[in-house]
């Protein structure tokens, strides 16, 4: 067990000072907060009820939401915004003494630890998360613990351990329902210990009994929202995405259904920009149902020329970009500045040169 006097030894806390500084340097030239169209919906989503009482929102899982109630009952209304930013920038210092831990399980080099920690903990597009309202930020530090504790858990095998590790995926889920692909990984990854490790077959039924506990309550969650509106799933989010990249793509054009396709052009024009298409879609959210909906972007996305040539179009421009998301919220006062040292992007690429494109290669 780490002692805390042998903590302020090691190369961590010189790397921790280092990214405080460089963080702090970033957060100065930014905004105290950026928000974008999803941050009202997380602010305001169970506001009508109660996830421990059966109410489940059709757009957002509650891990998120509760994050800010938590807040907003600990520091009140007045500077909710700010303080949702201050919690998720010590939830990365955080992540970055996990990450160096985590790291420490695979090498001991001291100069390969210090130097990839310090790219985590100081890249601009992971630091500009923690200054956003949305689930990114709490999504990075969850995924550095999961890491963390299967990592431990691989060299030193629990019960507790294993039991975590599954309430950390369910966590996950209903954090951001992307994470759902983790379900699969985690369940080839209990059965390959299971078939390859005899000396772990009580762990590894006792995480296969979680995993399956954690399946159950997703599908629940699932049944939940089905029951209130209609539709079979964590959140409606695919459908969102689905109509809006349909009106993108021009692909709904495609579509059979005349009135609603005329009502999306009335709207959206020819070639609208994307904060104009989700203004569309909350339009049309209200004056269609959502069986309808589905079957309309089931229409426009499939075996059309348009969807395909959108998609070829969007990898190629994507080849290009850096892999660290990054909005551009820096404050006025240094939008007007020349010297582009306050350029984060200049800074990413510096940082982190690492481009879709070169992604794309390792996977091929």
């Amino acid at each position: 067990m780490l002692k805390i006097k042998d903590f302020f030894k090691q190369p961590i806390m010189y790397v921790l000072i280092v990214c405080i500084i460089i963080q702090m340097l970033m957060y100065s030239v930014w905004e105290n907060y950026g928000e974008q169209n999803d941050s009202l919906s997380y602010l305001e989503s169970y506001n009508k009820g109660s996830i421990f009482k059966g109410y489940v929102n059709q757009e957002r899982t509650p891990v998120y939401p509760y994050f800010i109630k938590t807040i907003k009952k600990l520091g009140g209304e007045e500077n909710l915004k700010k303080n949702i930013v201050l919690v998720q920038k010590i939830l990365f210092l955080i992540s970055i003494v996990l990450f160096y831990y985590a790291l420490k399980t695979i090498t001991k080099n001291k100069l390969i630890l210090t130097l990839i920690t310090l790219i985590f903990g100081i890249a601009p597009g992971l630091v500009a998360w923690n200054a956003m309202i949305l689930t990114e930020a709490i999504s990075v530090f969850e995924t550095v613990l999961l890491v963390f504790f299967t990592l431990k858990y691989l060299q030193n095998s629990s019960k507790i351990s294993a039991i975590f590790i599954n309430i950390m995926i369910f966590i996950m889920i209903l954090t951001r329902p992307a994470f759902i692909f983790l379900m699969p990984i985690y369940l080839l990854f209990w059965a390959i210990r299971f078939f390859t490790n005899k000396e772990e077959k009580k762990n590894i039924i006792v995480a296969l009994i979680s995993f399956v506990v954690v399946t159950i309550m997703l599908i629940g969650y699932c049944l939940l929202v089905k029951m209130n509106y209609g539709n079979f799933g964590l959140t409606s989010v695919s459908n969102v995405n689905n109509v809006t990249t349909a009106i993108c793509s021009n692909g709904y054009k495609n579509s059979k259904n005349e009135k609603l396709k005329n009502r999306i052009q009335e709207l959206a024009g020819e070639n609208p920009e994307p904060a104009k298409v989700f203004d569309v879609w909350y339009i049309v959210e209200t004056e269609y149902s959502n069986e309808e909906l589905k079957e309309f972007a089931k229409e426009s996305l499939y075996n059309n020329k348009e969807y395909r040539e959108y998609l070829v179009n969007k990898i190629i421009n994507l080849s290009e970009k850096n892999i660290g998301t990054l909005y551009n919220f820096v404050t006025q006062k240094y939008q007007k500045e020349t010297f582009k040292i306050y350029d984060m992007k200049i800074m990413e690429n510096i940082v982190l040169p690492i481009n879709f494109g070169m992604i794309y290669l390792m996977l091929l």
